[in-house]
């Protein structure tokens, strides 16, 4: 009772082997080599303290413009999506947070939470006494 011989392990083995290859080398083209380069840049405090200042005075008298609810609301999340775009320094990471929770708390009163744009507005004044040259 002889077995016949199967070719089926060395197909498995053969395709296995070339596919491993065709992989390697699709992946190996794709990754980017980096040589030099070491972590994120650098940002300029004086261009973000610009460019936030910017973003609130805009901010401050289109809000006092706005009439309604709806377009506070509109002008609140405008500004809120512009100082989460911006690159933020180490030094100004603390106000940088107390300024997006604080138009964030504002965004939540004008859909209707309670106190919560009082709570936002205080904090939005707080920032502003804390660093003046945000005004």
């Amino acid at each position: 009772m002889l077995h016949p011989r199967s070719w089926f392990p060395i197909v498995v083995v053969v395709l296995s082997v070339g596919l491993a290859l065709f992989v390697a080398s699709v992946v190996r083209d794709r990754v980017p080599v980096t040589t030099g380069a070491s972590g994120p840049a650098a940002v300029d405090d004086a261009a973000y303290r610009a460019s936030v200042k910017a973003t609130l005075v805009r901010f401050e008298s289109a809000y006092a413009a706005a009439d309604a609810d709806l377009s506070r609301l509109a002008v609140v999340e405008k500004a809120l999506d512009a100082v989460l775009a911006l690159k933020v320094p180490a030094e100004e990471r603390d106000l940088h947070l107390t300024v997006a929770v604080a138009l964030n708390h504002m965004q939540n009163g004008l859909r209707g939470e309670d106190g919560a744009l009082a709570k936002g507005r205080a904090a939005l004044d707080a920032a502003y006494e804390r660093s003046p040259w945000l005004k």
